[in-house]
């Protein structure tokens, strides 16, 4: 901007000028003081007077003033008067106004300027007072601001926006990181900070939380994986928020972050638990069992995990699971000793012995920083070991690590104890199956035998006409071998259905074909017991078709009839009904007019060789019997009763798709 050169305009006389420039000197708003080189005034102005509290006339001694003093004119008129332009910070002063008597503090800022090539000063006094306040009520805030954010917990970082420089820090940062606040300038440098997923992947840049908050994201509860420059993960939840002021602008972004490393331990921990109980429960395979366990350890509680079992005082190998794929060959050069016995100085034999877990620590000559073995507790038993490598650095096994591996020690222990069980059960059932067969084999041609001789004496009997007793006696005797044959079958049926084995053959069946041939097969039997069978088939059947094993389901229906004929009293009703009742399924009941059934008994009903009043003869195997061959189809039997009013005994039986063939 060009000054006007009001000198050389015609319009002002020279005593115009001067009068000009004097009434400006006069009404400027900044103190002025004019000095020569002695520190005498030469002139001043009302607001100088104003400003410092007192009044210099011209000719005094400007330097022997309070406030010359305090700011020191002495000391730099010199260099004024040399044309050096010198402004003197800020200072405040303590002066006392003469009219008024009262005292008060200014803030008050001096600049020199040299005037008539150094002959004079100029000395313009401005009140920065009110600047003064507004500076220090903004520096007030500031320390308040890094006092809150110091005593914050956890760690607190601020940036600037929009660059993302961060501009302050508290010692929380230092005490989760290991390090203190980076010195990063720009959002582009985040990765600095070397953050991961919760799955191990590197954070880039712009995915941090205080990168989001910077552009106006707000971060909620986030996990962040940090290693500490020690090696030591640590797990951090993390909230980040953009600082909006009151006119909607962002001025500034702020990430809090809180060390969560040994509640998320802990909650792995419990999951951890969690997962091998459940994992162990679904297979009663030792083989599987052991697999699992060592799986689910890595890399969650190490790097390396081995499974030992004993058996028969002798400790082997059995498998090993390892977190790095890449290393599977140098892990395994290490690791891999299944097959022959292990050397009685091995900590896996050592924990097996003592029962009692076995901690290493510095093995770095192995190749691993630390090893925790634990003993696998079957009941009352150690049936192995389980070990624990730690081969990064920063993992360690501590006191919760250590709990929780026992307890994967003591659950896998049980595992193996319960398959050890279970696979003898299984040998046991094997060698009785094996048994019966044989048995049943060799019973059923001598009981051929005798039921062909009882039917040929019968007949012989019948034509010949002689003593009613034999022919009673013959009757007796086959009778017994066709009921031991039933006996030598219900046995046979009941080890397929226990061994999961039991043979069904579906195919579509309608409802009253199966009661037309109970009928043949049951009806003469009701009338030689003086009791009445009835078979009924609802309406809705005539368009449906079972899909079943025709000859298993006259068996339980025969097992049921039996049973109902054997407890109704004589001249008593046995009734057979089919419905569509149950959605997808038809629905069989088979009801008499006995002696009921007390409801505390309904569920032992069904159990092989269960016996009460109601119950006798076939060793009480038809209803267990009957039961898993309904089972076997997909259905479901109960039994409805109470003393005095009879039983019904029901069970479905699922229906054949709409398009089966007739």
């Amino acid at each position: 901007m060009t000054r006007p050169d009001i000198s050389s305009s015609s319009s002002f006389e020279a005593s115009e000028q001067a009068l000009l420039l004097q009434r400006f000197f006069e009404r400027s708003p900044h103190g002025l003081v004019v000095v020569d080189g002695d520190g005498r005034v030469l002139s001043t102005n009302e607001a100088a007077h104003t400003i410092l509290g007192e009044r210099t006339s011209p000719g005094e001694s400007v330097l022997d003033s309070r406030w010359a003093r305090r700011l020191k004119i002495a000391e730099t008129l010199p260099r004024a008067l040399a044309g050096e332009r010198v402004p003197i910070e800020s200072t405040c002063l303590e002066i006392e106004t003469r009219e008024h008597a009262e005292r008060r503090v200014v803030a008050v800022r001096v600049t020199t300027v040299p005037l008539l090539d150094g002959r004079a000063v100029g000395l313009v006094i401005d009140d920065v007072s009110a600047e003064r306040a507004l500076r220090d009520e903004a520096e007030d805030r500031r320390l308040r601001l890094e006092a809150i954010v110091e005593q914050m917990p956890g760690g607190v970082v601020v940036a600037e926006v929009p660059s993302g420089q961060i501009v302050m820090g508290n010692a929380g940062v230092e005490e989760i990181l290991g390090h203190p606040v980076l010195e990063v300038d720009a959002v582009e440098e985040y990765h600095r900070y070397g953050a991961e997923h919760p799955d191990g992947r590197p954070y880039a840049a712009e995915e941090h939380p205080l990168a989001l908050a910077v552009a106006g994201e707000r971060v909620e509860g986030m996990e962040v994986r940090y290693r500490r420059p020690d090696g030591e993960l640590r797990i951090l939840s993390t909230n980040a928020a953009p600082v909006v002021a009151d006119d909607g602008r962002i001025v500034a972004a702020v990430s809090t972050f809180y060390d969560v490393t040994d509640r998320a331990r802990i909650e792995t921990s419990l999951q951890l638990v969690a997962e091998a109980g459940a994992l162990l429960a679904s297979s009663l395979d030792a083989e599987e069992t052991v697999r699992n366990i060592v799986e689910l350890a890595v890399p969650r509680l190490a790097d390396v995990c081995v499974a030992y079992v004993a058996r028969d005082g002798v400790v082997r190998q059995s498998h090993y699971a390892h977190a790095k794929p890449e290393l599977a060959q140098e892990i395994e050069a290490v690791w891999d000793r299944r097959g022959g016995p292990l050397e009685d100085t091995h900590p896996a034999v050592t924990v097996v012995r003592t029962g009692q877990p076995l901690y290493m620590g510095d093995l770095h000559r192995l190749g691993m920083q630390s090893l925790l073995m634990v003993p696998l507790v079957g009941h009352s038993e150690i049936v192995g070991a389980l070990g624990f490598v730690s081969t990064e650095r920063g993992r360690t096994f501590d006191d919760l690590v250590q709990r929780t591996s026992e307890e994967l020690g003591r659950r896998a222990g049980m595992a193996l104890h319960n398959a050890s069980l279970y696979q003898r059960a299984q040998r046991a059932i094997t060698a009785r199956e094996q048994v019966l067969s044989v048995v049943s084999h060799d019973l059923r041609n001598p009981l051929g035998v005798v039921g062909t001789i009882a039917a040929i004496m019968k007949k012989m009997v019948q034509q010949g006409g002689s003593d009613p007793r034999l022919e009673s006696s013959a009757r007796r005797l086959q009778n017994a071998a066709v009921h031991m044959s039933r006996l030598i079958d219900d046995l046979l049926d009941l080890s397929s259905i226990d061994a999961g084995r039991l043979s069904v053959s579906l195919e579509p069946v309608r409802a009253v074909s199966l009661l037309d041939a109970l009928s043949d097969a049951q009806g003469e039997r009701a009338r030689e017991m003086r009791r009445t069978l009835e078979v009924a088939a609802a309406p809705e059947l005539s368009s449906r078709l079972l899909l079943c094993d025709a000859e298993r389901m006259l068996q339980v229906l025969g097992n049921l009839v039996d049973n109902a004929l054997r407890h109704g009293p004589v001249g008593s009703t046995v009734r057979v009904r089919a419905t569509g009742g149950e959605g997808e399924c038809a629905v069989f009941v088979v009801s008499d007019e006995g002696p009921g059934i007390s409801p505390d008994d309904h569920a032992r009903m069904f159990e092989r060789h269960w016996q009460k009043e109601r119950h006798g003869g076939r060793a009480g195997l038809g209803l267990s019997i009957a039961r898993g061959i309904v089972e076997a189809h997909g259905g479901r039997m109960w039994v409805e009763s109470t003393p005095g009013t009879g039983a019904r005994f029901s069970f479905t039986v699922p229906f054949a798709p709409p398009d089966a063939a007739t």
